[in-house]
């Protein structure tokens, strides 16, 4: 059995909730870009894993993804 990445698990309750990502950019005030970094597990975008654990949370606990 495969494991889901975190990203497709965010993708896949934004899309469960029929978000697009500009949708949740603006109800999280995250940019749409860091939102994709996201969701394609592209980490390394961020400069920064402390920068990306911040965004991992809040995006999280928006979707409700644990």
């Amino acid at each position: 059995m495969t494991e889901t990445s975190l990203g497709t698990k965010l993708q896949d309750a934004r899309l469960k909730r029929g978000m697009s990502i500009l949708d949740a950019a603006h109800k999280t005030k995250i940019p749409a870009q860091r939102l994709q970094n996201l969701e394609a597990d592209n980490y390394a975008a961020f400069g920064s894993m402390t920068y990306a654990r911040a965004f991992v949370r809040q995006y999280s606990a928006f979707l409700g993804v644990s």
